[in-house]
């Protein structure tokens, strides 16, 4: 291996005094690959593995091990095995002879490359959006009350809708989102929702969910597709979950107003957004 104060005399000799490959290595005792390889990179020699470091205590249950980690994906956090555990499994059913440290090494080491990965979320102007539903406290006639707050987020520009509701009942749900299409001047093409019992029965499998006729019929009129994330997978979903989870914080509660009447059988409760954006390529509501 060439080391870094060799290639400094290589290069040296090739760009400063002009000499060729086949004379530095003919002088150098180097292979003219080796010189070329030095000419091109300057830094520091890396030494890489062809083969894997040769583990004698792991090795003759490290498909074991492999296997229980890999079980345990699908099982609830507290049912499955800690290092510790495996260790006395191993020690119990298989006579394992090794230390527990080193079972926790290999442990840690198999975890870290299992850690889940994911893919930045990227939208089309007036494609997507997202919904939710967060609870505020608001004052009506002095007295503090409990409001649900839904909240339908454009996943291009970040655009809000933000309206107070008494309920989280299916009505009240519909008719929001007939507020946040007549404020935003368009549908989107589709909007996602987490597992909410509004709009379905029951989840089959996946995204796919059963959903509830009056919904159906509803976005059937105003023509936009439906996604539901998958459980326990909030960064499917995030924009609108940070919406409801920070909107009574946000630059001193910017809404135009929250006229609960009768708890809220009236209501004017657009938001204000502060950016000053340009159309998107929406439909109009019917």
């Amino acid at each position: 291996m060439v080391q870094v104060d060799e290639k400094e005399r290589i290069r040296n000799a090739y760009y400063l005094q002009e000499r060729s490959i086949r004379e530095i290595a003919r002088c150098m005792r180097h292979s003219r690959k080796t010189v070329r390889k030095a000419i091109l990179d300057s830094s520091p020699p890396v030494y890489k593995r062809t083969h894997p470091r040769p583990c004698p205590v792991i090795d003759p249950v490290r498909e074991i091990i492999d296997k229980w980690i890999e079980e345990d994906s699908g099982r609830p956090r507290k049912q499955r095995h800690t290092a510790h555990r495996i260790y006395e499994r191993l020690r119990d059913e298989h006579g394992f002879g090794g230390s527990e440290p080193t079972v926790r090494r290999y442990v840690r080491s198999v975890r870290k490359r299992s850690v889940e990965q994911y893919v930045p979320l990227s939208f089309e102007p007036g494609q997507d959006a997202q919904a939710d539903f967060g609870e505020a406290r608001a004052v009506l006639d002095g007295e503090e009350i409990a409001v649900h707050l839904f909240c339908l987020q454009l996943a291009y520009s970040r655009r809000r809708f933000v309206m107070a509701l008494p309920c989280e009942k299916q009505e009240a749900f519909l008719e929001a989102h007939a507020r946040a299409f007549d404020f935003f001047g368009g549908v989107p093409r589709r909007i996602s929702y987490d597992n909410l019992t509004t709009a379905t029965h029951r989840a089959i499998r996946g995204d796919k969910r059963r959903e509830i006729d009056s919904f159906v019929a509803f976005r059937s009129h105003y023509l936009f597709a439906s996604h539901f994330c998958n459980p326990s997978e909030a960064h499917e979903k995030d924009y609108a979950s940070h919406c409801t989870s920070c909107v009574t914080f946000d630059e001193g509660l910017r809404f135009l107003c929250f006229h609960l009447t009768g708890m809220c059988s009236r209501s004017s409760s657009y938001r204000c957004s502060p950016l000053s954006l340009a159309r998107w390529p929406m439909r109009s509501p019917a």
